[in-house]
């Protein structure tokens, strides 16, 4: 899992996560997706979270457990408010892995 995290935690990788979460947040103007567009990217985002994980887990703990726990990760993650407030967090932490001084400041800060 580090291993992953720091390819997302890459310059350029972040670079084009804030973007997304910009564009999200404050240039969401495409039209609602049709339930049709929603059960085809469901499916799409299923395939890719399931090659994300590394595959040992899968043989470690089989085929059939592999997929119904990614399927409860997805199911997890299907609600907006809070995949906002996670973005923030994980927009936080990566801010903190780029600029350590921004945790130095807040703690003095909140000792005064």
């Amino acid at each position: 899992m580090g291993y992953k995290l720091d390819l997302v935690l890459e310059e350029e990788k972040l670079e084009f996560i804030i973007h997304i979460l910009r564009d999200a947040i404050f240039f969401d103007n495409d039209p609602p997706r049709t339930d049709e567009e929603k059960k085809e990217r469901l499916e799409q985002t299923f395939v890719e979270l399931k090659k994300f994980i590394p595959k040992i887990f899968s043989l470690a703990i089989g085929e059939d457990q592999f997929d119904s726990g990614s399927k409860v990760i997805l199911d997890l993650l299907q609600y907006p408010k809070l995949n906002k407030q996670l973005s923030y967090v994980l927009l936080d932490i990566a801010l903190l892995e780029l600029f350590p001084e921004l945790e130095e400041r807040t703690a003095v800060n909140l000792q005064i």
